[in-house]
C-alpha cells in the first residue's frame, strides 16, 4: 500500500492529523536530522525547506507537518506548480490569539519566507513568523511572478516590530491571482502607504477575501496602514470582520489607517464590511458598510459608512 501519511500500511488507513489521502506526508522536527527520509514522525527532517523540497519532488497534494520548534530558513521556500495542493501545517494549529510555539524566524535571512508562483491550492497554517525587517521584505509573497489560484493562509501570527522598517507580511497578486483567503491571523506589524505597502499588500488578486484577522498596527502615523489595495484591477474583493488597532496609543493620535485603497474601484465591486477599525482612508468607490470607525481622518469619497 502506498504511504499516504497513515499510521499503518494495510487494512483501513488511519490518517495522521493534517495528512491527505491523495498525497504523501512529510514530517519536520527541529531536533531531527535532514538525513532522515521524513516519511514518519520518528524520522522527520530538520528543516521546513527540506520537507517542502521533498514534497515538490514527490507529487502533488502533499502535506508537510511541522513539529513545535524554532526554525530559521537559510533560503526562500519557493512553491511552484510542482507543489500544487501542498499543505504546510504546524502540528498544533492554535486559535487566533493563543500563543503559537512553532516559530519561523527570518530576521537576517532572505527577503521572503514563502513565495508562491504558479502553485495552486496551497495552505499555510499554524506558525509564528518573523519576516526579514527590510522595506523590500515579505513574509508570504503570493503570485510575485506567476499567478496562483486557491491560496489559504490562516491561524498564523506574523510579527515585525522594527520601527525603522515597514515590512509587508503578505503580498497577494503582483501577477494576477484568484481565490485567496486570508483569515484568522494575528498581524503585529507595520505597513506604509508612503512605501506603497501595507501589512497586507493587495494588488492583482481577484475574487479574494481578507476576513476575521487581528491587526496590531505599530508605528502609528498618517501613512501607516493595515491593508493597502494598490490596484484597481482587484474586483470582487472582500475585507470583512477584521479588527484593526493602533498599538502605540498617544503616538500620532492613533491615526494608523485600517484600509487604504489607492485606486478607484468599480462602484460596489469591492466591499469593506463589518470591520472594527482605527481609521479608514480613501475607499474610492468601495462598498463600505457596518464598520465601527474610530478616527478623524476618514475621507468619505463616494460611499457612506455606518456605525
Amino acid at each position: 500500500m502506498t504511504d499516504m501519511g497513515t499510521f499503518k500500511k494495510s487494512g483501513i488507513p488511519i490518517l495522521y492529523p493534517g495528512s491527505s489521502v491523495f498525497g504523501n506526508t512529510w514530517f519536520v522536527d527541529a531536533s531531527a536530522s535532514d538525513s532522515n527520509d521524513g516519511k514518519t514522525p520518528d524520522k522527520g527532517v530538520a528543516k521546513i525547506e527540506t520537507g517542502v523540497s521533498r514534497a515538490g519532488e514527490n507529487g502533488t497534494d502533499a502535506t508537510v507537518l511541522v513539529r513545535q520548534g524554532f526554525y530559521q530558513p537559510a533560503s526562500v521556500m519557493a512553491l511552484t506548480s510542482s507543489h500544487n495542493g501542498i499543505r504546510i501545517l504546524a502540528d498544533h494549529i492554535m486559535p487566533l490569539m493563543a500563543g503559537k510555539n512553532t516559530k519561523i524566524y527570518n530576521i537576517g535571512g532572505p527577503d521572503q519566507i514563502f513565495t508562491l508562483n504558479g502553485a495552486h491550492n496551497v495552505e499555510i497554517a499554524g506558525f509564528r513568523m518573523w519576516p526579514e525587517m527590510a522595506q523590500t521584505a515579505t513574509g508570504i509573497d503570493i503570485g510575485g511572478t506567476t499567478g496562483c489560484v486557491g491560496t489559504w493562509i490562516h491561524d498564523n501570527a506574523i510579527i515585525n516590530v522594527e520601527a525603522a522598517e515597514m515590512a509587508c507580511s503578505v503580498r497577494m497578486g503582483t501577477a494576477e491571482c484568484q481565490y485567496i483567503l486570508i483569515e484568522d491571523n494575528l498581524f503585529h506589524c507595520g505597513g506604509s502607504v508612503a512605501a506603497a505597502t501595507g501589512i497586507i499588500d493587495w494588488t492583482l488578486a481577484t475574487r479574494s477575501m481578507v476576513r476575521n484577522n487581528h491587526f496590531d498596527i505599530i508605528r502609528n502615523a498618517a501613512t501607516s496602514c493595515g491593508i493597502f489595495v494598490s490596484n484597481a484591477a482587484a474586483p470582487r474583493g472582500r475585507i470583512v470582520g477584521n479588527y484593526f488597532n493602533g498599538t502605540e496609543v498617544g503616538v500620532a493620535d492613533m491615526v494608523a489607517q485600517a484600509v487604504y485603497t489607492a485606486q478607484a474601484m468599480t462602484a460596489g465591486d469591492f466591499q469593506i464590511v463589518g470591520n472594527h477599525t482605527v481609521n479608514l482612508a480613501a475607499p474610492f468607490n468601495a462598498y463600505v458598510l457596518l464598520n465601527c470607525v474610530l478616527g478623524l481622518n476618514y475621507i468619505n469619497e463616494t460611499a457612506a459608512v455606518s456605525a
